[in-house]
């Protein structure tokens, strides 16, 4: 199992309550989900606008939930040399990421 934690889902409705205009985005590719590593800590990103640049046929859809604006978008291919991103086994992040994530 990954020893790295993650930001509650909480922490990050409360980062999306304080600022109505940001979002939990889910950037998926081929199996895998980008995540933010700050020190030892990964998460899905939380920000106004997409945490890596996006194509203009990247097609973002918004998830309205309790509270929480979802992002999803595909990416064409896997990140690479991004300090603070990583793609991680959507599978694999089920070992790190709480399960609220998921929820």
């Amino acid at each position: 199992m990954d020893t790295r934690t993650s930001h509650s889902l909480q922490e990050a409705d409360d980062a999306v309550a304080a600022a109505s205009s940001v979002s939990v985005w889910a950037c998926l590719c081929a199996g895998d989900v980008l995540l933010r590593q700050e020190g030892s800590v990964l998460s899905l990103p939380v920000s106004q606008e997409p945490p890596i640049p996006l194509q203009p046929w990247n097609i973002v859809t918004t998830v309205k939930t309790a509270g929480t604006t979802l992002k999803v978008v595909r990416l064409d291919r896997p990140v690479a040399d991004i300090a603070g991103i990583e793609m991680m086994n959507l599978r694999a992040s089920f070992d790190v990421l709480t399960k609220e994530h998921y929820a």
